[in-house]
């Protein structure tokens, strides 16, 4: 049986073309190489090869294209999003192959962009390791920043909106909030490497990295980054990585922030730590193709289309 996808406006088409990407992986044809990179020439990647010539996207394109033909539709059955921030994160993981450093993951759940990741590393044959850190837990309790009124996740916000800020329902004090938060998105350990067993990448450069990122990271041996990929949803937890790592990660490299524009102290913590250093690569973000949602979970500022990844490149 065919999946339902949701309606999209036509001058949308590539976006949709990138949904059918994982909602085909197990019902239809699985798309092609050359229809992923006609997809992504008209995407949101004109800033994507900053400081590098514009006839390296075309080289990247093909090869991430062809690492999706391979993986994709094991990224898709052990990943919790669309197509669209795997594909994202492809391409930005076969720009970074040629970057100083190592891939680093913070938040890894089931194990799908931690297999695109070793995909990409195995394909081009880099000489590069992949950390993969989580605490196994699920998420840390909420803080305050989670609920600042700065932000969509407000209880205010919530409330007026009718729910859906940071996934948590309305009707819910500001402790309880915060407590809820403990425990979600839990994968065990056991369970994301059996995915990545089962996804038939080779984990040989894989450093798994056990534990609450304020305990754990930077891991020992990593010196240089040179695609940092944060996916913690909270504040504490983007924060954590971003302080311990963002130094580490090598000029030219890429930041892939996954929550961005849903989680709002996931936000609240990159614009701090941007603000703070002085940070002015502009962000790019990742918009997706769905019909926007309701209340204030996820931000919509293109003609009814919402984003929750962004990323940049370090100058």
């Amino acid at each position: 049986m065919r999946p339902t996808l949701p309606f999209v406006p036509p001058r949308c088409v590539q976006c949709l073309l990138l949904h059918i990407a994982c909602h085909t992986a197990t019902a239809t044809k699985f798309m092609s190489a050359s229809e992923i990179a006609a997809a992504w020439r008209h995407a949101e990647f004109k800033a994507y090869n900053q400081r590098l010539p514009s006839t390296l996207l075309d080289a990247h394109l093909s090869l991430a294209s062809k690492t999706w033909d391979r993986i994709g539709p094991a990224v898709c059955k052990y990943s919790m999003v669309g197509a669209e921030r795997p594909l994202a994160t492809a391409l930005l993981a076969h720009r970074s192959t040629s970057v100083k450093g190592d891939f680093i993951e913070t938040g890894v759940a089931h194990g799908g962009a931690s297999i695109l990741m070793l995909a990409v590393l195995e394909d081009a044959a880099a000489p590069k390791r992949h950390f993969a850190c989580d605490s196994f837990l699920g998420l840390p309790a909420g803080t305050v920043e989670d609920l600042s009124s700065h932000n969509n996740c407000s209880v205010a916000t919530r409330s007026i909106n009718g729910a859906l800020g940071c996934g948590q329902p309305r009707g819910l004090s500001r402790d309880q909030v915060m407590r809820s938060f403990k425990g979600l998105y839990v994968h065990a350990r056991h369970v994301f490497q059996a995915a990545v067993e089962d996804s038939g990448v080779s984990s040989s450069r894989m450093v798994v990295v056990e534990g609450w990122f304020n305990e754990t990271l930077p891991p020992s041996s990593l010196r240089k980054i040179a695609f940092l990929r944060l996916d913690g949803d909270l504040y504490a937890s983007t924060w954590d990585a971003l302080t311990a790592l963002y130094p580490r990660v090598s000029q030219g490299g890429a930041i892939y922030v996954d929550d961005y524009g849903g989680y709002g102290g996931c936000r609240f913590a990159v614009d701090e730590y941007r603000r703070r250093h002085v940070i002015t690569s502009p962000m790019t973000k990742i918009w997706q193709n769905m019909t926007p949602y309701r209340g204030a979970y996820t931000p919509q500022l293109r003609s009814g289309y919402s984003f929750e990844a962004v990323w940049w490149i370090k100058e």
